[in-house]
């Protein structure tokens, strides 16, 4: 992962499974898709993430910001 990524901005490391993008569950990589297709057509800024690492429950924002 790039380290200036929008992904390593949001705190997630390789190995990291999303399961959560503001209010939808994330189970595979459409629904993944599908949600920053909504968080950007719908201009949400910094939308919740959650995520699981080494068996942990972390809960943060994904830094976007629209002008």
């Amino acid at each position: 992962m790039r380290p200036d990524s929008l992904a390593a901005r949001a705190g997630l490391q390789e190995g990291d499974i999303i399961i959560r993008l503001n209010d939808k569950a994330i189970h595979n990589i459409d629904n993944l898709l599908t949600g920053l297709q909504a968080v950007a057509s719908l201009k949400v800024e910094n939308p919740d993430l959650t995520f699981w690492r080494d068996d942990r429950k972390i809960e943060g924002h994904l830094p976007v910001q629209f002008s």
